[in-house]
């Protein structure tokens, strides 16, 4: 089975001015391709040549650190990939109780930098934050 890399999600530009389409285009068709192309030739021939990428993580321990590494840097970008979204996520909290900014949810053209292209599991993120943010408070 040989590895491919996936499609992304959105558009190149879909994250600017975050992001710009450039480094997108770079990022994902050649740092990520050239994971995917790695992984490919570090699997050829062995006993690994037709296990999915989760069959190769779960034996991290047992296979070689050119298959590891490979193979873990196109799992993460491929995770990379699908955690952002275009105009997704904004924080949970900014009063340290838990309510929601008045400002959430506005455009990153309307100049919130905090609506910007967050994790789709924007919530997640936005309530480790508000976490932190009240552990700091309270030191």
């Amino acid at each position: 089975m040989a590895f491919t890399l996936p499609a992304l999600p959105y558009a190149h530009d879909a994250l600017e001015p975050h992001f710009d389409t450039l480094t997108m285009q770079i990022h994902h068709g050649k740092h990520h391709q050239a994971y995917v192309d790695n992984l490919n030739k570090a699997v050829a021939g062995t006993e690994h040549e037709n296990k999915t990428l989760e069959q190769l993580i779960d034996h991290a321990g047992t296979i070689s650190a050119a298959v590891r590494n490979n193979g873990g840097g196109h799992w993460n970008h491929t995770f990379f990939w699908e955690s952002l979204a275009p105009n997704a996520g904004a924080p949970l909290c900014t009063n340290g109780r838990g309510a929601r900014s008045p400002e959430a949810g506005r455009s990153p053209s309307s100049g919130d930098r905090r609506s910007w292209a967050a994790p789709s599991r924007g919530a997640l993120r936005g309530a480790r934050a508000c976490r932190h943010r009240l552990r700091s408070s309270h030191r």
